[in-house]
């Protein structure tokens, strides 16, 4: 069985939300399932605060709606 996605569209998008949510360095993400379309989260930790992660998050959520 083939390895699941290790995000829910291209890197270069989970990374540029975290920037503009003002998180600077390593973040950690999960992945979940819905409708069989990969979706990433970026998760509170490690630096991040909720917030910031809520932000990531909204950004996110908004490029899935763009694609």
């Amino acid at each position: 069985m083939a390895e699941p996605p290790k995000t829910g569209g291209p890197t270069e998008h989970v990374e540029g939300c975290a920037v503009q949510a003002g998180i600077n360095g390593e973040f950690d993400t999960e992945v979940f399932y819905d409708q069989g379309y990969a979706i990433v989260t970026v998760q509170p930790g490690r630096g991040v605060s909720s917030d910031q992660a809520d932000k990531a998050n909204a950004c996110l959520a908004a490029q899935r709606r763009r694609i």
